[in-house]
């Protein structure tokens, strides 16, 4: 095989190695920092008496002024309904926090490092095409009119022949492109679109994965499973290079 070429390949695995060594890094200081990042939301949100002040409509008084007249008039009515109001405000926090340190944050940490990981494989894969296409001396460029996923198809299977028929790596990249595309474009969520049609289809034959109001959640072994699928390719397009001259 090509020196030249050759060196891409090692590079590439290098990359899927290094991300996936990330993901594991990050579950740890995920689980490690989880009671860190609830104390820092819990006094981010401690509540104060003018937070319970914003709740004075729904008891009833319209004022600031309504509520210190009540404390100073009828102390113990306004002390139970200060406890009622803390107690219904003390709920509602706990909810935003808990959501916010065990769902949204490694959500959007695993948002990121998958839609980073995805980018690093398209990369690779259009940098040994270009390498290719000198080697062969055939011309190799991406027109933005087409999708450089079906750019990419096309020249493989004309060129290095590889058969993309039934092929189980290629039918999940394109899925795991279209999951990245969701996450770039639409911040993960899912809407009518047939873009979202398609990913709500992947997602439920999908373990690791999951849409939960509408947004698209995903784990560290989902992440973990594209590198191994998008790294199994690279090396199947190595292997037809072993038959280059």
């Amino acid at each position: 095989m090509n020196k030249n070429i050759n060196i891409l390949f090692e590079e590439s695995q290098l990359n899927f190695s290094q991300i996936y060594f990330l993901c594991d890094l990050f579950d740890t200081l995920l689980d490690s920092d989880r009671k860190i990042r609830k104390r820092k939301l819990n006094n981010l949100y401690k509540k104060t008496e003018s937070e319970i002040y914003k709740s004075v409509r729904k008891s009833g008084y319209h004022t600031v002024g309504d509520l210190k007249l009540l404390r100073e008039r009828r102390p113990k009515l306004y002390a139970l309904w200060y406890k009622q109001t803390s107690i219904d405000l003390s709920i509602t926090l706990n909810k935003v926090i808990v959501e916010l340190s065990d769902f949204i944050v490694p959500n959007l940490l695993w948002h990121s490092i998958y839609a980073y990981s995805y980018a690093h494989f398209e990369n690779d894969i259009k940098t040994i095409c270009r390498k290719l296409s000198e080697i062969i001396n055939i011309d190799f460029v991406l027109d933005n009119s087409t999708r450089i996923l079906d750019q990419i198809k096309m020249f493989l299977s004309l060129h290095l022949k590889l058969d993309f028929k039934n092929d189980f790596l290629w039918q999940n990249i394109k899925q795991y492109q279209n999951i990245r595309n969701i996450i770039l474009h639409n911040g993960g969520n899912i809407d009518s679109s047939r873009r979202s049609i398609q990913a709500q289809s992947f997602v439920n034959s999908c373990n690791n994965i999951s849409i939960e109001n509408n947004k698209i959640f995903i784990s560290k072994e989902f992440v973990q499973e594209s590198i191994f699928i998008e790294s199994e390719f690279i090396m199947a397009i190595e292997d037809k290079c072993y038959k280059i001259e």
